[in-house]
């Protein structure tokens, strides 16, 4: 296996950083082993100055559909030495990746990375990887293109080092309520929670990308109301979000993220099958599962936050529930998977 790791991930301002993000920490580790990685993205991605600020190339391609059906990617992998691909993007993506099974010689090792259990009979990877808050499991299944060995549980979340850390911020110096939707939240959950909360002389954060549709709408109930502070951007998400008493998010890592630093936080689903995966976390009494945001009322939102921010003994209870049930080492595990892999075994 050579040394040169090749990324194909999605950022941009719809689908946001956490595909971004994952990637960035697992390359991290691989650089701590030796080994050097390139991120292939499309032209439509807004985080290339963070990819290249970590110190990785950036490879730019107008789209992976284009660059598929031209074999420009098939051949940029084998004109870089390149062991293992892994992609980590959405499921459309995934689905215009699958010519790279034909393409590849059978020495690349293909990994995926899902936050969605993709259908099982379209799978064309060699190694997948489900991080998922449940028990770890191992399972081969044979699909259409061949084999293709399964990981998925608690042991792949990838958490970054920042929420493994302790700050120093006292309750009374909390500041009430984030607002974290995640990337640009096109479905304006952002600006609905605010409207729910901005009368309730609660301090309140929000962070929204100004590339959101609704960025204009939010900055607006700023100008007018004094407690409330909008935020674009933060190197430093893992230390604001600590220094709040609750959090509101949608789904994604920032639900494993809030577990580790021990953050209640009230989740506002997309869609069914985000909120059946926020049900697993929050079964266990880690944060509230409080519905899809297109089926609650500003008023259902106003309540849950109202209830959590009036009772600390219940905030206390579920930010110790929260601490015990997240590993931060999911970046390592995965590493190690891949490189302890044998595709030919």
């Amino acid at each position: 296996m050579s040394n040169n790791i090749l990324f194909i991930t999605k950022g941009d301002s719809q689908t946001g950083f956490g595909h971004i993000s994952r990637s960035l920490l697992i390359a991290d580790e691989f650089k701590s082993l030796g080994y050097s990685s390139i991120f292939l993205v499309s032209e439509s991605c807004t985080f290339i100055p963070v990819i290249e600020q970590r110190g990785y190339k950036a490879e730019v391609v107008k789209s992976f559909n284009e660059s598929i059906n031209k074999k420009e990617l098939s051949s940029f992998i084998t004109s870089n030495s390149i062991s293992v691909v892994i992609i980590d993007t959405i499921e459309e993506d995934y689905l215009t990746l699958s010519p790279l099974k034909q393409q590849l010689s059978n020495d690349v090792l293909l990994v995926t990375i899902t936050l969605f259990l993709f259908s099982l009979d379209k799978r064309y990877e060699d190694i997948s990887f489900f991080p998922d808050f449940t028990e770890n499991t191992e399972a081969e299944y044979l699909s259409e293109y061949g084999k293709v060995k399964l990981y998925s549980g608690k042991n792949y979340l990838t958490i970054r080092p920042e929420f493994a850390l302790e700050y120093d911020v006292k309750e009374i110096d909390k500041k009430d309520v984030l607002i974290t939707m995640g990337g640009t939240d096109p479905e304006g959950f952002t600006l609905k929670a605010l409207n729910a909360l901005k009368d309730s002389g609660y301090s309140i954060t929000v962070l929204l990308s100004a590339s959101s549709n609704t960025y204009d709408k939010v900055k607006e109930v700023e100008d007018k109301n004094a407690n409330v502070s909008v935020i674009t951007f933060s190197n430093s998400i893992a230390e604001i979000m600590y220094s709040h008493k609750v959090l509101l998010i949608n789904g994604g890592l920032t639900r494993y993220e809030a577990c580790a630093l021990g953050v209640p936080f009230i989740a506002i689903s997309i869609h069914q099958v985000q909120y059946d995966i926020t049900e697993k976390v929050t079964s266990t009494g880690a944060g509230i599962n409080l519905g899809i945001g297109t089926q609650l009322s500003t008023s259902d939102i106003r309540s849950a936050v109202t209830a959590l921010i009036q009772n600390p003994d219940k905030r206390k209870q579920i930010s110790s529930t929260m601490k015990k049930i997240i590993d931060t080492t999911g970046s390592k595990n995965i590493v190690q998977t891949i490189l302890n892999y044998n595709k030919n075994a």
